[in-house]
């Protein structure tokens, strides 16, 4: 994954954690143990998927560079076309 070489990664790392945690962790966890951490692949009540950890526990891993980074700036729900998962 290419970056700006101008920006370092002790800039980017701060950064990168506030996006997270504005964007990502009150459904992923602020510590990224997604909502069901003992059955991460598990439907819930109404049908739909948690929100996976951040782990090898969770389908993350397997997802390119590109996917994540486009998952990152659009909101979840654009990448995967659902109004109920992942605000933007």
């Amino acid at each position: 994954m290419s970056g700006n070489s101008s920006v370092s990664q002790q800039e980017t790392i701060p950064l990168g954690q506030a996006v997270y945690l504005k964007n990502c962790a009150s459904c992923h966890g602020p510590n990224g143990e997604g909502q069901n951490p003992a059955a991460p692949l598990s439907k819930d009540a109404t049908g739909r998927f948690p929100a996976p950890p951040h782990d090898s526990t969770g389908h993350t891993w397997h997802h390119d560079d590109n996917l994540l980074i486009q998952i990152v700036r659009e909101g979840g729900w654009a990448v995967f076309q659902t109004s109920t998962q992942c605000p933007r």
